[in-house]
């Protein structure tokens, strides 16, 4: 049997496929669907049809758009005892807080306002150790700050995401991944039976962002599986 390929363009659609099999030729794919669904021995055909043709729209992947890393800059003043915030534009609306060991409020903002500069008076605190927060819809930063003999430290910085690594919204997996390290990052896509559809490697990306669309797919169970250096990420999908 000859299995050089051929192609078709059916009346009324310009969404074409190239086919690998005589038989299925070149015709949109939802009525491709259609067509190739009717018998298990067509339904076959058609999976292997599918994992040999990425041009189909059924797994298709595209760049999205990813929320960029916020500045966030804190130092201390120490002939004011005091300490000087800075946020870009970038930052949004962020909630500040002082508190200390306690966990008790010494100040509390709200601030919305493009670009951010603004200097704390410590002058008036404690020895001890404080904690001073900034959270926005990106991420949160925590510093530890220490009080000795009125002069103010930074001995410590936290920074963690706010924004899940994977998401679902509908049919789509949505991924936003902040590399900070620049790992190698490894995205694979498994279907039911456990099957590489799809599989990229990004090196020294800072951010790796994707959408991974499954409105047309098979009835199946899906898995997106991440792997950004040592951490692992999974997120499952259901085409029913």
């Amino acid at each position: 049997m000859n299995f050089s390929g051929s192609s078709q363009t059916f009346p009324g659609s310009s969404q074409l496929v190239i086919s690998p099999y005589p038989e299925l030729y070149v015709c949109p794919v939802n009525k491709l669907l259609t067509r190739l669904l009717k018998t298990d021995i067509k339904q076959n055909i058609m999976r292997t049809f599918l994992k040999n043709t990425p041009v189909l729209t059924l797994l298709f992947a595209t760049t999205a758009a990813m929320a960029t890393e916020s500045k966030i800059d804190l130092k201390t003043v120490n002939e004011a005892k005091s300490i000087v915030l800075e946020m870009d534009a970038t930052s949004g609306t962020s909630e500040i807080r002082l508190s200390d060991s306690n966990d008790n409020t010494v100040h509390y903002e709200n601030v919305s306002k493009a670009n951010y500069t603004k200097t704390f008076n410590l002058k008036n605190l404690e020895n001890g150790t404080y904690y001073f927060s900034v959270e926005n819809p990106q991420e949160k930063v925590v510093y530890t700050i220490t009080m000795k003999n009125r002069e103010v430290k930074i001995i410590d910085k936290r920074v963690s995401s706010q924004i899940p690594i994977l998401r679902i919204s509908g049919d789509k997996i949505y991924l936003n991944l902040l590399n900070k390290d620049l790992n190698t990052v490894k995205i694979e896509v498994f279907n039911g039976n456990n099957e590489i559809l799809n599989s990229q490697v990004f090196k020294v990306d800072l951010t790796v962002a994707r959408v991974y669309n499954f409105e047309n797919a098979l009835k199946d169970n899906y898995l997106v599986v991440v792997q950004d250096g040592k951490s692992v990420y999974r997120q499952s999908i259901s085409v029913n």
